[in-house]
């Protein structure tokens, strides 16, 4: 049976297009018609999923975001060598987030969805990510300006002073 509206030939024993997920019948597999739009296009049937496709990866991009942000602070209050070695990971993780909240909004508008989740994680992936270099910019300096103090210091009081 071919179908009409993508010209597909089908099994006489189907009742749907392999090809367009059209209906087939008797009725409609005669003439191919040129007009129409291909169920695969989601025009013709106008097919909504259920369930946002972006779901899962705006729930992770969120996560990863305000997990970096709550961690990310704490670490950059205790710094020191494993501190910056934490920020290095929330950097990072705070990058996957981004991504993961940019693929979960593509696939959601695809499919006519608000994906709220994955632009809310990706606006938190960003703070974290300028809280990060903000925090290891500061304790840069704070080590360099304080490490001269404290080296100065010792040199000091071992001539005597």
């Amino acid at each position: 049976m071919i179908c009409k509206y993508c010209g597909y030939e089908n099994g006489d024993d189907v009742a749907f297009c392999g090809n367009c997920g059209a209906i087939l019948t008797e009725n409609n597999s005669s003439d191919i018609n040129d007009d129409a739009t291909c169920a695969n296009n989601a025009t013709y049937y106008n097919i909504k999923p259920e369930e946002d496709p972006g779901k899962s990866q705006g729930v992770i991009s969120f996560v990863l975001g305000l997990v970096s942000i709550v961690l990310s602070g704490t670490c950059g209050v205790c710094a020191g060598c494993y501190g910056i070695v934490f920020l290095a990971v929330f950097f990072v993780a705070s990058i996957i987030g981004i991504v993961m909240g940019k693929k979960g909004l593509k696939l959601s508008k695809e499919q006519g969805f608000n994906n709220s989740l994955a632009t809310l994680g990706i606006v938190l992936c960003i703070i974290s990510i300028v809280l990060i270099i903000a925090t290891t910019v500061f304790w840069l300096i704070y080590t360099l300006v304080a490490g001269g103090a404290v080296l100065t210091a010792g040199i000091l009081s071992g001539m005597g002073y």
